[in-house]
């Protein structure tokens, strides 16, 4: 049986570390920090600042972040961390609550800048300083969370010669959009799923749904594992149904394990249901 542990490396990796209090520009060190409003438009102020860079600069802003998640920059569990912008570490996990009862609702997004075009992007939460490595970072305030989702949607298939670069900047965009408290962001996520995008793509699209789509998530990727020409993507829905907490999302994976009419299909379902250590799923 081909174990297929969630190859989307970027999903894992991209992910949050947040210094802001609800509109608060976040604690930076090492960084010549610039304010920008983008009440007139977050796309235009973002060009702009893209366009006339001639030197590495990150560009950030506040925007609301679904609860429960967290991340940081090599040991997620500290009450307080510097995260250095331009280190790749980083580290995800998910919790119920508030560990440190700090979440102040909104997640930091970060776009790193060189050469005249975004290079990377990175989220972090709302208990870490960051520090810039004396960059400049430009700090964007009134920024409408419809039109973040929309300028991140604009990196997901962003071309790049390299296609690993290319893999990291859209794996970045496509969990940071995921991340946002905003119904668009889930709209998204089930435009970058169907069948005519890239198998990438669709392939993190799924990790996300199931992560945080809830019941209607569930729902995707039931059509999704119903109806879905590609194999290798029905098989990542199995694991994808692993990572949600709702019922649904266990009998589907059971009703896929004992009925699907792809025996790999079957045997993936098979091999998640068996991580899984509720009674429902061990009688199964």
């Amino acid at each position: 049986m081909k174990q297929r542990p969630f190859t989307l490396m970027t999903a894992a990796v991209c992910l949050i570390a947040l210094t802001a209090t609800a509109g608060a520009t976040p604690e930076f060190r090492r960084a010549e920090v610039e304010e920008r409003s983008a009440a007139d438009g977050l796309k235009n102020v973002f060009a702009g600042i893209v366009d006339r860079a001639d030197e590495v600069v990150w560009i950030g802003y506040a925007a609301p972040q679904i609860p429960g998640h967290r991340s940081g920059c090599g040991n997620s569990r500290s009450r307080s961390c510097v995260c250095k912008l331009e280190r790749e570490i980083s580290s995800y996990q998910t919790s119920g609550d508030d560990a440190f009862g700090r979440f102040s609702g909104e997640m930091l997004v970060l776009y790193r800048v060189e050469d005249n075009r975004v290079e990377r992007i990175r989220m972090f939460s709302d208990y870490c300083t960051i520090d810039a490595d004396d960059l400049t970072v430009y700090w964007l305030t009134d920024v409408d969370p419809s039109e973040s989702i929309a300028l991140l949607e604009s990196f997901v298939d962003t071309e790049r010669s390299d296609r690993r670069k290319r893999q990291d900047i859209a794996g970045g965009a496509v969990c940071a959009i995921a991340m946002h408290d905003d119904p668009g962001a889930f709209a998204a996520l089930e435009r970058f799923v169907q069948p005519d995008r890239r198998e990438s793509l669709r392939e993190s699209a799924v990790f996300w749904i199931g992560e945080t789509g809830g019941a209607e998530g569930v729902k995707v990727l039931q059509r999704v594992l119903r109806d879905d020409p590609s194999t290798d993507i029905r098989e990542h829905v199995t694991f994808a149904l692993t990572l949600s907490d709702t019922p649904e999302a266990l009998e589907t994976l059971i009703d896929a394990a004992r009925h699907d009419h792809d025996s790999e299909v079957r045997e993936q379902a098979i091999f998640w249901l068996s991580q899984e250590a509720s009674e429902k799923a061990t009688d199964a």
